[in-house]
């Protein structure tokens, strides 16, 4: 699926979601980003993309020694690309141990690393993904932060 750029993500302009980006009502702003993850983040535009249900938000460290990116999705649930059991796939790869179920949502997951922590749950006919990751120095263990913000769109 192609996903078409959404213009506006992190003007002031007033949205549907608090904290969230002009743009796209659905992108909380990169300053409740920041909070969360605790490392500074901006809005990229580039990858903050819009088609139909289907909705990306991108983050990057304003450091750019840590190459850190932070990604927010939340697309139609679809059983040929389950982004839970890739979720729980990629915990296994990258943490050594199963991901472990949330309270969020229906069937969610989480797990974290050094390098890359993912939260994820279906809730309405819809499958919301929040990921932190950094292709440079540790990050640390984020995955209390990417369930919070998993947890402020699943509503």
């Amino acid at each position: 699926m192609s996903l078409a750029p959404t213009v506006g993500c992190g003007s002031d302009a007033p949205s549907q979601n608090p904290g969230a980006s002009a743009g796209t009502p659905f992108c909380p702003d990169a300053a409740h980003v920041t909070q969360a993850v605790g490392f500074a983040v901006r809005d990229l535009p580039a990858g903050t993309r819009s088609h139909g249900e289907a909705q990306m938000c991108a983050y990057k460290s304003t450091d750019a020694s840590q190459g850190a990116f932070v990604s927010i999705s939340v697309q139609p649930a679809d059983p040929q690309n389950d982004r839970v059991a890739e979720l729980r796939s990629s915990a296994k790869l990258l943490a050594g141990a199963d991901a472990e179920p949330i309270q969020v949502g229906e069937g969610g997951y989480a797990y974290g690393s050094g390098s890359k922590s993912e939260a994820a749950a279906r809730q309405g006919g819809r499958v919301f993904h929040v990921e932190a990751m950094s292709t440079g120095e540790s990050i640390g263990n984020k995955r209390d932060a990417v369930v919070a913000l998993l947890e402020g769109l699943v509503k």
